[in-house]
């Protein structure tokens, strides 16, 4: 398998995702980036990729803070339309009507394994999260030896 992204740079794009989205909302919120919530490089599971349990993936986890109480649909709403205009995919919607929004979606790629994906939670507390997984990538941005 060719080279791809490494894991610092797929860090930061989902990271970037993340930040972008977060800085197009109003109210602006603080972003707090929870260590507990897959901040971490984790072993790749695709099984159509040749040497996957070599490759990671990188999740990014960011609770969004000081959004009122209330405002999660509103903020759900400007995050969907915010990735829609960037050309992301919305893959699937749930709980507007329940006021605990859930989206998930991807950014389009013609590498079916150079997708980031994303999601958009509403914590049972009403508290709001916003995730990015990067695709599989070599940890350095290039295959071992023997590979």
């Amino acid at each position: 398998m060719a080279t791809t992204m490494n894991q610092q740079q797929a860090a930061a794009t989902a990271e970037n995702i993340i930040r972008d989205t977060a800085a197009a909302l109003h109210p602006q919120p603080r972003l707090d980036f929870d260590p507990s919530l897959g901040n971490d490089a984790t072993q790749c599971l695709a099984e159509q990729l040749p040497d996957a349990s070599k490759m990671v993936t990188v999740d990014r986890t960011a609770w969004l803070r000081g959004i009122p109480n209330g405002q999660q649909v509103n903020i759900a709403n400007q995050v969907k339309a915010y990735w829609q205009r960037q050309g992301y995919v919305i893959g699937a919607t749930a709980n507007f009507a329940q006021g605990k929004p859930e989206i998930t979606g991807y950014t389009p790629h013609k590498d079916p394994f150079a997708v980031f994906t994303f999601s958009f939670t509403t914590a049972s507390n009403g508290w709001i999260a916003i995730g990015a997984t990067s695709p599989c990538v070599w940890p350095n941005g290039t295959p071992p030896p023997n590979s």
